[in-house]
This record gives structure tokens, C-alpha cells and sequence, in this order.
């Protein structure tokens, strides 16, 4: 069953229960000591030790509008116009009916646009999949996962630019971009495929169709923070069933009961 992203990632009433950080753990210790303005601020636990993680997409969301516990980021929407990302009925949708997609056939050659989760996420170490479909654009077409985002200027992102036959990497440092490593990348933009995200501290990587075509390290970003979708310019992409799964890192205490030579079940 498919859970929504506003119920899930920004703390409202979710359908069901996933599990906490393990206990002992050091995210459990630090999610424990909290202040109650930064619970209230942060989505609800939905990573932890849940192997399937969390899939979500927008179908009970408004058509036409943004989805609910989102935000536009976009530089369009900054300067007041109105917002190129909406929720859309898709019959193609992996998740039928509905997808997220930004379409703004004005948008500037340099543009970027962003749509971001409002809550920070509690791992630092995730598994990130989604799916997307690029389905026009002239100035640029293709889109990506942004993940570690500080605000709209501090962010990385894994993107797929279909017009340029690319995968990339990017950091975007107080708005400046750097490219972290890339592949050559030749896909159907008319068709979905899925675009992954794996972060293990320094260590990143990104694949597509389930398979990995770039890895890179990088310690610029190393905090919880938003997630998002990223499109440039004039590109109409699609997005659908984002998947999350967190990554604790073993308490102290547990590594302690670990004989030494023994293994973990």
C-alpha cells in the first residue's frame, strides 16, 4: 500500500507505525533529549529497522496544487510567480492516479527548481529511490533527488540530464555548483524509470534502473536535512513513489555483546 509523503515525512497522522531508531542506539539518544520546537519541527521517525522501508506517493493529494508538507523552492516562485510544480493526474503513474511534475515552458536556461520536503529527515545514512519520467523540455530535460538539503542553496542532488546523455552528482554550495563525479547515460526520457540514492557518511552513490553509475565521497553536508526533487530550466518531469530506508549506526553497547569472532544474526 502506498503511504503519502505529507503524512509520513512532515509528522501528521500516518496510517501506520514504523519502527524507532534501535534502542541505545546514538540516533535514539539524541531523538530522546530533543526539545519539543525541534519535535514539532521534524517529521516522524520512519526510518529505523524497518527493512522495506517507507514508499509514499500523492495520490490523495489536491490535483493542481502543491503537494501538502512540500514547499517550492523554485527561483520562479521566490520572485512571486506562480509555482511550475503541481500535483497532475498521470494514467502512466507507477502509483496511478496521480504525480508531482514541475512543467514551466518560460523557465530560464539557468533556472533551478526545487521542490523540498518542509521537516528534516532524522538519518544521516539512507537508502533514496524514486521514480521519474522526463517528458519534455527544450532548454533542458531530466531531473533528480536532492537529499542533505540545508536550504535551497546548500543541497546535493543526483540527477539525470536527458538532453546531455548524463548522470551526475552535484553539490550546490551557497548556490554555486560542483559536479562530483558523472557518467554517460542514454534512456527513453518518455518513459519512468527509477533513480536511486545510497549515503554512508563521506560515500554516496547514485544508479539508475538499479544499477550504480556514479560513486563519490564527500563531506560538505553531513547533517539530517530536507529531501526534494530537482528539475533545471524548461524540463516537464514526472515524479512518483519515492522510497525512504535508514541506516542506524550499531550502539556501543550492542557491539559490546558481540563476541569477539562470533557473528551477528
Amino acid at each position: 500500500m502506498t503511504l503519502t509523503a505529507c503524512g509520513v515525512l512532515l509528522g501528521l497522522a500516518a496510517s501506520r507505525a514504523l519502527a524507532d531508531p534501535p534502542a541505545g542506539s546514538p540516533a535514539a539518544a539524541e531523538a530522546k533529549s530533543g526539545s519539543a520546537e525541534a519535535e514539532a519541527k521534524t517529521p516522524r521517525r520512519v526510518w529505523g529497522a524497518n527493512r522495506n522501508g517507507v514508499r509514499f506517493g500523492f495520490d490523495d493529494q489536491a490535483e493542481g496544487g502543491l503537494p501538502s508538507g512540500w514547499k517550492d523552492a523554485a527561483e520562479a516562485s521566490a520572485s512571486g510567480k506562480a509555482s511550475g510544480w503541481k500535483v497532475q493526474h498521470d494514467p502512466s503513474a507507477p502509483s496511478w492516479p496521480l504525480s508531482v511534475a514541475f512543467a514551466n515552458p518560460e523557465g530560464a536556461s539557468n533556472a533551478i527548481n526545487l521542490l523540498l520536503t518542509q521537516g528534516h529527515q532524522r538519518a544521516r545514512d539512507f537508502d533514496l529511490e524514486v521514480k521519474i519520467k522526463a517528458t519534455g523540455g527544450k532548454l533542458a530535460r531530466g531531473g533528480g533527488l536532492v537529499w542533505r538539503a540545508e536550504n535551497p542553496q546548500n543541497y546535493y542532488a543526483a540527477c539525470w540530464q536527458a538532453h546531455e546523455d548524463s548522470f551526475q552528482i552535484l553539490r550546490y554550495k551557497d548556490g554555486q555548483m560542483a559536479v562530483l563525479g558523472q557518467a554517460t547515460l542514454k534512456a527513453d526520457s518518455s518513459a519512468w524509470h527509477t533513480l536511486g540514492v545510497k549515503q554512508r557518511g563521506e560515500q554516496m552513490v547514485a544508479s539508475f534502473d538499479g544499477r550504480p553509475l556514479v560513486e563519490t565521497r564527500d563531506a560538505t553536508f553531513t547533517d539530517d536535512a530536507m529531501l526534494g526533487f530537482w528539475t533545471r530550466a524548461d524540463a516537464t518531469t514526472s515524479f512518483d513513489e519515492l522510497k525512504v530506508v535508514g541506516h542506524w549506526p550499531p550502539s556501543a553497547s550492542e557491539n559490546q555483546k558481540t563476541p569477539k569472532g562470533s557473528k551477528k544474526e
